[in-house]
This record gives structure tokens, sequence and C-alpha cells, in this order.
């Protein structure tokens, strides 16, 4: 039988935005969840300023679960190669 290999999801502000927090944990279910440390930035300041309601409403929810995700989450920095 064939292993499977591991799977890592790198999300974007896009898949963030447009999906619900139930659909956050079945991200993580997947495979690892990546969210690079500019994407968590910028859901941070849709938190802070956000004009649109909903955004800041997502970004609201992103922020409490990625406080309570245990890891499923982590943040990244991009690396570059000499």
């Amino acid at each position: 039988m064939a292993t499977i290999p591991p799977v890592i999801l790198v999300l974007d502000v896009n898949a963030l935005s447009t999906a619900t927090p139930r659909e956050w944990l079945e991200f993580s279910r997947v495979g690892g969840c990546v969210v690079p440390q500019v994407v968590y930035e910028e859901m941070k300041f849709l938190f802070d300023r956000s004009p649109d309601p909903d955004l800041e409403r997502i970004a609201r929810a992103f922020n409490h679960f990625y406080a309570t995700s245990d890891g499923k989450l982590v943040m990244t920095t991009p690396t570059t190669r000499s």
C-alpha cells in the first residue's frame, strides 16, 4: 500500500476571508495549515480597521480562531536562499 505524502496548506487572505471558521477547521483536517506572517498581519489590520463589517467579522473570527487553534495554524516568514 502506498503511503500518502504529508499535505501542507498555505492559507492566504482570500482563502480566509471567503471561508467560515468551520471551514478553517476542515482545512486543518486535510493537513498542516500555514498562515504566512504577512497574511496574519493583514488579518490583524482588518480586525482593527476594516471599513467593511463583513470583513471585520471574519477578521475577528480569525483572530479568535488563531488564538485558540492549538497550533493548527503556524505563522511563517519567507526565507531567501543565498
